[in-house]
């Protein structure tokens, strides 16, 4: 499920490199500035559009379908995008000079900080929950016995 979030993710990186050829001077690419900032404009809506309905899609499979909520790999699938995201926006505000993308831009590194640092929590916590607990009492608790080979010893090689 986390790995549509990358789709959004690429949609924002297309804007970034509109706004890196809207940055160039006048008459040095192919394409009008126009229709890279129309482009980049539009590309920028659509990843707009896509987050409410990724998060809906995520609600629906948590509280609906009841899938439980914890930690697995495929959740870094979401920090990128959301970073690249929040990146895009800033970026497309200054080149477009559009002071209110500039002034969201900044919120949503803020916002894709705390996600990440939400991730990286849950990566540690999950880490130490799996972690075996020791017995109390045991000799060699917590170390797991290594198989004995049935093979002959190889001449000159230890027991």
């Amino acid at each position: 499920m986390t790995s549509v979030w990358i789709f959004m993710g690429a949609a924002a990186i297309a804007v970034l490199a509109g706004v890196r050829l809207i940055a160039l001077p006048p008459g040095s690419t192919m394409l009008s500035r126009p229709l890279v900032t129309g482009a980049s404009v539009v590309l920028w809506a659509f990843s707009t559009w896509l987050i409410p309905l990724l998060l809906a899609l995520g609600v629906w499979r948590h509280a609906l379908r009841r899938v439980p909520l914890r930690y697995e790999l495929g959740w870094w699938n979401l920090v990128f995008p959301v970073g690249m995201y929040a990146v895009t926006t800033h970026e497309l505000g200054r080149a477009t000079g559009t002071p209110w993308l500039t002034s969201a831009g900044r919120w949503e590194v803020r916002i894709a900080a705390v996600f990440w640092a939400v991730v990286f929590a849950a990566m540690i916590l999950a880490r130490l929950r799996a972690r075996p607990t020791a017995t109390h009492g045991s000799a060699g608790a917590g170390r797991t016995a290594r198989p004995r080979s049935t093979a002959p010893a190889a001449p000159g090689a230890p027991p």
